[in-house]
């Protein structure tokens, strides 16, 4: 038998807890969002939702698309945890014929555990995974993007602008990250198809089990990789320094008059958005900054992943706390907003 998360009880608490977790709490927020727009004006062709003076209605409206477009990328990465969780106890469970010994990371079992892991490689199951992790971390990347700008706008420029908003353009908003993050998804699934692994090592093997990035050892991937890491942490220049700008600039805001006759509750709804997407992106970056590191050691000094078992190790945890913010996001969110919304009754909004 063999473990495709390496006997690593963090790496496989971590799936489990992450993987469960989000799948619940990300099916949560769709929900209540869900629930929440239904109370709100719903535009019928093109003509524009009403915008209150304050545009509290269109922030709300916004937000609420947002946050449902966040959250199913997120129960995706979710999955993606909770399919490597799975696929662990199921390839413990095989028994094949030249299997002698309960362990599979010495002596003559490495032929066992190749052959298990390739059986594992060749799963569609594991192509499944990989096109979902690479989905849900584009499509985190590019949320997290969109919704700054969204507070960048409605902070920065809160009364500057009239905003005029159709069911066109929600669809736009919606669809445009999926956009991005499908053919992103597509492209990691191709290159892995048609890449083959030239090892008889099984710390080779061991990489590739968890279905992200694979086949590192050509060049070609390592530059693709690269290129993904560099546009990533681009997104993550751009959305802090949109947010300190925000910061900076809230006292402006504060002194408007339009803000200061806009009413407490609506006033308050703005901060805990703010605050939400302020800490969402702070916890996204500490889970995914390492995995970043752990990426650029590769792209330059691919001799690691062949040669220093302990690196596979640190890296795959690395790997698993990186797809686990998709468990902290929904519960940020909820936390965020049921503690500071309670004192105006407002819940999730």
């Amino acid at each position: 038998m063999a473990s495709i998360l390496f006997d690593n009880y963090l790496i496989i608490s971590v799936t489990w807890l992450a993987g469960l977790t989000g799948v619940v709490s990300n099916f949560y927020v769709i929900i209540k969002c869900i629930f929440k727009l239904k109370k709100l004006p719903i535009t019928s062709g093109t003509k524009p939702i009403p915008d209150p003076k304050s545009s509290i209605l269109v922030r709300r409206y916004i937000f609420y698309i947002l946050m449902i477009n966040m959250a199913i990328g997120d129960a995706l990465g979710s999955f993606y945890l909770v399919i490597l969780a799975i696929a662990d106890i199921r390839y413990r469970l095989i028994q094949l014929p030249s299997t002698n010994s309960s362990s599979i990371r010495h002596g003559a079992n490495f032929s066992t555990a190749i052959e298990l892991f390739t059986l594992w490689l060749h799963n569609p199951m594991c192509h499944l995974a990989r096109f979902i992790h690479y989905l849900s971390i584009t499509h985190s990347i590019s949320m997290t993007g969109f919704i700054a700008i969204d507070r960048f706008i409605r902070l920065k420029y809160a009364f500057k602008i009239n905003i005029q908003i159709t069911k066109k353009i929600l669809v736009i908003i919606s669809i445009f990250p999926w956009m991005i993050s499908v053919p992103h998804a597509l492209t990691g699934i191709i290159l892995a198809k048609n890449t083959t692994i030239h090892s008889t090592s099984v710390i080779i093997y061991e990489y590739h089990n968890l279905c992200s990035y694979d086949n590192l050892e050509i060049e070609f991937i390592r530059i693709y990789l690269l290129v993904s890491i560099l546009l990533g942490m681009l997104v993550y220049v751009m959305v802090f320094m949109m947010y300190l700008i925000i910061v900076y600039n809230i006292g402006e805001v504060k002194q408007h008059q339009l803000f200061i006759t806009t009413r407490f509750k609506d006033r308050k709804s703005e901060y805990v958005i703010l605050s939400a997407a302020i800490m969402i992106t702070v916890t996204n970056f500490i889970t995914w900054f390492p995995a970043f590191v752990v990426g650029m050691i590769i792209v330059f000094n691919p001799e690691f992943i062949g040669k220093n078992e302990s690196f596979i190790i640190i890296s795959s945890v690395f790997v698993v706390l990186f797809q686990s913010n998709c468990a902290l996001n929904p519960l940020i969110l909820i936390y965020n907003t049921k503690q500071r919304y309670n004192k105006v009754n407002l819940a999730l909004g």
